[in-house]
């Protein structure tokens, strides 16, 4: 796989959590994988991450310790993964990062003015969709989610606003 220097820059931004090629990888590539790293059967930590690499899984710190800490139960930091954790773990990490590149790709659909999304776009795709959303209550969402007063909303307030609006429907 081609791996992208620290020197290059994207030409589009990425999301923080970057997972590639996530529908390729087979039942087949997971138990392969584990079967090199592990030892013993179990995986530790730090075999966990490369694991993970190896399928392609590349994640930032917070989310790699969010997965640690829910599956670490004693909060020893020592914990061994079997291959049917292992196995739910690139699960969650796929259904995590397919939902953050459906996210992600979502914000072009609006065909955002200059790379933000301004009330006018709003009142398009209200229109568009029949939504018959009045501007004050657009402006509202523009407000909520706006975080660098500009009155619109950039890839990255849209991502954050999205994430909790998912966050918040999981939890209902």
């Amino acid at each position: 796989r081609k791996r992208q220097s620290k020197h290059q820059t994207p030409t589009k931004k990425k999301p923080k959590t970057i997972v590639t090629e996530l529908t390729t990888i087979k039942p087949s590539e997971i138990q392969n994988t584990f079967v090199t790293l592990s030892t013993n059967n179990t995986l530790d930590r730090t075999n966990l991450k490369r694991g993970l690499i190896t399928l392609g899984i590349h994640l930032n710190q917070p989310k790699i310790k969010a997965i640690l800490m829910r599956y670490d139960l004693f909060g020893t930091d020592s914990r061994l993964f079997d291959l049917e954790e292992f196995v739910q773990i690139v699960e969650d990490c796929v259904a995590s990062a397919d939902l953050e590149q459906l996210l992600f790709n979502a914000f072009d659909l609006f065909q955002p003015e200059g790379g933000v999304i301004t009330l006018d776009v709003l009142r398009r795709v209200n229109q568009e969709l029949e939504e018959g959303i009045s501007d004050d209550d657009l402006r509202s969402m523009i407000a909520y989610a706006d975080k660098t007063g500009s009155r619109a909303i950039g890839r990255d307030e849209y991502m954050n606003i999205m994430r909790l609006a998912t966050a918040n429907s999981k939890l209902e």
